[in-house]
């Protein structure tokens, strides 16, 4: 398995790698992920069921592409494998170029939208790969509308090379939030104790659409807004993003908190704080995401989600069972949503019970027997 997220840093990318490694360890396969150092030292690696190996290096940049290429030909040549899997864009560039020489059979993981962007890649047109995803054997999209994304922009990709494996929720969200965490750890952020929470955990990003909670926030009634704390869980390097997100915070007439990205256990005392959770994602160069973690993971822990009807959404959310999915950019209905969870609390139990018992369809030892069905 080749990556270049992978824990200590957080994301998406990296939660995946991570738990579809230890899920395939789990069914009996013997692993090996390759990851960055990050330039400091992982010695949590031992902790694992697989083995880890570590090249120098941080997050991919495409002047470092020669080395990469180098370093994936040194891994194939050292590794008796039976399956060689590129979990990001760089690696698949680098195994789909050196197929074109030697027969180096591997597979791959696309993420949603931005795995599309591989056809405009100039380090793929350079190489001759814009078609990387044609010469990999079999190619894992995380939902329907993934796969629906791939075969749009890759018209010589077969349907029957996709397989959709959908991402799973680790057990451990699961377990019972003592609520003294819940209220120790609402205390620590200055989080009103009579206040309902609205949530967004999530990589602060414009496809996020963080900005449009605070339009809804702006349309509830005021009542409503002086007794609500919308909580922003996560970090990101668009600068001026987070700038825009500050200057609504200071014209919001709810609380707000920005919290940073959080580690597991004080993300779960979050979560287990919420009313709902509302990540309304967007569709924003470089397009809507493939799936969404984070909404399983407050589904995990009884919240029910609010959000935008694009993308895999529907996959993930059941309009009106475990929570609300509205039209596109429709603030009025957006705002109506959140209004109704937060002033219906039999609703908004009824919803997060409901989306708990779905959570628990999406497991990783699933996705796992799924991804490596023919290894």
């Amino acid at each position: 398995m080749l990556t270049h997220e992978f824990p200590p840093i957080i994301g998406g990318i990296g939660t995946y790698a991570k738990e579809l490694a230890t899920a395939a360890s789990e069914l009996g396969h013997s692993v090996t992920v390759y990851a960055p150092s990050y330039h400091q030292s992982c010695g949590e690696d031992d902790g694992y069921p697989f083995e880890v190996r570590r090249f120098q290096g941080s997050v991919y940049h495409p002047l470092r592409l020669p080395a990469l290429i180098h370093r994936t030909r040194k891994i194939i040549a050292g590794e008796n494998a039976d399956i060689v899997h590129a979990i990001d864009i760089p690696f698949a560039i680098c195994l789909a170029y050196l197929g074109k020489r030697q027969n180096h059979p591997f597979m791959t993981s696309v993420h949603g939208a931005a795995s599309m962007t591989i056809r405009g890649s100039s380090a793929a047109r350079i190489l001759g790969v814009t078609d990387a995803y044609l010469k990999a054997e079999r190619i894992m999209a995380n939902s329907s509308f993934t796969k629906k994304l791939l075969l749009e922009a890759f018209p010589g990709v077969t349907a029957e090379r996709i397989v959709i494996a959908h991402l799973g929720v680790h057990p451990g969200w699961y377990k019972p939030v003592d609520a003294k965490a819940v209220i120790d750890t609402r205390h620590r952020f200055g989080i009103k104790p009579e206040n309902k929470v609205i949530l967004t955990v999530a990589r602060l990003d414009r496809r996020k659409g963080h900005n449009f909670v605070f339009e809804a926030i702006e349309r509830l009634p005021q009542e409503v807004q002086q007794n609500l704390s919308y909580v922003i869980v996560g970090e990101g390097a668009d600068r001026e993003y987070y700038g825009e997100l500050k200057a609504l915070a200071s014209k919001c007439k709810a609380e707000v908190i920005f919290t940073g990205a959080l580690k597991d256990d004080d993300l779960r005392a979050v979560y287990a704080g919420a009313t709902l959770f509302c990540m309304p994602g967007d569709v924003k160069p470089p397009g809507a995401e493939g799936f969404g973690l984070a909404y399983l993971e407050a589904a995990a822990l009884g919240i029910p989600s609010v959000a935008f009807n694009i993308a895999a959404l529907p996959e993930i959310i059941r309009d009106g069972e475990t929570g609300c999915l509205v039209p596109h950019n429709d603030i009025g209905a957006l705002s109506a949503a959140i209004g109704r969870l937060l002033t219906d609390t039999d609703e908004a139990r009824k919803l997060g019970r409901a989306a708990k018992e779905w959570a628990a369809e999406f497991t990783w030892s699933r996705c796992a027997r799924l991804t490596y069905a023919h290894s």
